[in-house]
């Protein structure tokens, strides 16, 4: 990074930025495959997958299915009524099926019949804007981001918790915080950051570029962060930055 910004002329801003950190994939949950076992997936009896598939390719019964998931990140949507096409779950029953589920999740082991335990962000407090309706109406993250999710359908018991490996381009744990890398002469050097998130990039590159932020973003310039007095003037020894990265990756 430092010879990229060498190599920049003088008013160029480096950004570079990760939502999460990496670490070692400990395994997938097959997600649908353990909706299918509660009831929350439904497909049509003549159609019970004799193997692994992805859901796409199974034959759900949409009317009858009150929740599905895609991805390999724990993404789950609900199947409401006036908002999907086929949709079972009534506006009403909305919050009570969506705490019935998260309860349910909780009840989740690995292999080695130990609990699995989970995060649950709901859409409502994370997700805003006019695509909003767009996202999952929870995001699961499973020990921590260490076990992913599947959304293979025809697994059995033995394989609620497996290493399918339909997407080898993600074999990767998303643990951890995100981090990121600014550079340039409105930065200032040598300053630890408090209340950053991914919230504060696109204030931070709106201001870069002279454009005034909506009102409706969440998130503070991260330029503005860094000159509030509520900031440290000191970023810590190497040594501290290294265990401090290192404890994030899980080590």
């Amino acid at each position: 990074m430092a010879e990229l910004r060498e190599g920049l002329q003088s008013e160029v801003v480096l950004l570079v930025f990760s939502c999460c950190a990496g670490g070692l994939l400990e395994g997938r949950v097959s997600l649908n495959e353990w909706l299918i076992k509660r009831g929350y997936l439904v497909l049509h009896s003549q159609s019970q997958p004799k193997q692994p598939m992805l859901l796409s390719e199974a034959d759900v019964d949409w009317p009858k299915t009150r929740c599905w998931s895609r991805g390999s990140i724990g993404m789950l949507w609900m199947n409401i009524k006036g908002r999907e096409k086929r949709g079972c779950v009534s506006p009403d029953d909305y919050d009570a099926f969506v705490d019935e589920l998260i309860e349910s999740l909780g009840t989740l082991i690995d292999g080695a019949g130990k609990a699995i335990p989970i995060q649950v962000l709901r859409a409502e407090e994370h997700f805003f804007g006019p695509q909003a309706e767009l996202e999952p109406d929870l995001v699961v993250r499973f020990a921590g981001g260490r076990i992913g999710s599947s959304e293979m359908a025809g697994h059995s018991d033995e394989q609620l918790v497996s290493h399918d490996r339909t997407r080898p381009e993600e074999e990767m744990a998303r643990t951890g915080n995100g981090y990121f890398l600014l550079a340039g002469q409105p930065v200032k050097k040598q300053v630890e950051l408090k209340g950053a998130s991914l919230y504060c990039l696109a204030p931070t590159v709106l201001e870069l570029i002279g454009v005034q932020a909506s009102a409706t973003l969440k998130g503070r310039s991260i330029l503005v962060l860094a000159g509030t007095e509520e900031q440290k003037s000191s970023v810590g020894s190497l040594e501290e930055r290294v265990l401090s990265r290192l404890e994030t990756l899980g080590y």
